[in-house]
């Protein structure tokens, strides 16, 4: 089975202001810090998808074993860099693909590596780990709803799916509020590094 994994890279930042893909998270950049947690997790592949500051984001995962992709439709939303995670793990044959957010430091790949046997076990066509009932990330999505996932626009991710009836969720249940953190303001960075 081939289960790969994307961290989405890409966006503006436009709540905080600068790009967060290049915050300072312990004295690296905050994606090279998500995509080695992916790295670690032991995936069979792992992607990511980049866009606003794209140089400089390259220059962030220099040497590490990662497949960039450019998302040239990066401003407008989420929903783009998903189409383009979807599109690279169908050039790459994957049975599964994690989507994972370069804005979710406090994940570790012992959490990754839990959501992904969860999946294993039951194979469902997505799943999403949920924390005290709220959804969070990464999720897994299965090879039938890669085309779907493909054809993403704008601003919404994958959960365009479930409002169209495309997909149903089945939720995975975590007791590890660590994963509800992720950083949209300079307040959020702050409280995160003070941690």
């Amino acid at each position: 089975m081939k289960i790969v994994a994307a961290i989405l890279a890409a966006g503006l930042s436009r709540r905080l202001g600068r790009p967060k893909q290049l915050l300072n998270w312990h004295g690296i950049p905050l994606v090279r810090h998500s995509t080695q947690t992916m790295i670690d997790a032991g995936v069979a592949r792992v992607g990511v998808i980049i866009g606003h500051q794209a140089a400089h984001v390259r220059v962030a995962l220099a040497g590490l074993p990662v497949d960039l992709t450019m998302n040239p439709d990066f401003a407008d939303g989420q929903g783009s860099s998903v189409a383009c995670a979807a599109r690279w793990a169908i050039e790459h044959d994957a049975d599964a693909l994690v989507i994972g957010l370069c804005d979710q430091p406090l994940l570790q790949s012992a959490h990754v590596r839990q959501i992904v046997s969860a999946w294993i076990a039951s194979q469902p066509a997505v799943l999403v780990p949920r924390v005290k009932q709220q959804p969070t990330n990464p999720v897994v999505w299965s090879r039938a709803l890669l085309a779907e996932l493909s054809t993403l626009t704008g601003e919404q991710g994958g959960r365009l799916l479930f409002q169209r009836g495309v997909a149903t969720p089945t939720w995975y249940d975590m007791q590890t509020p660590e994963l509800l953190e992720d950083i949209d303001s300079e307040e959020d960075y702050q409280r995160l590094c003070n941690k």
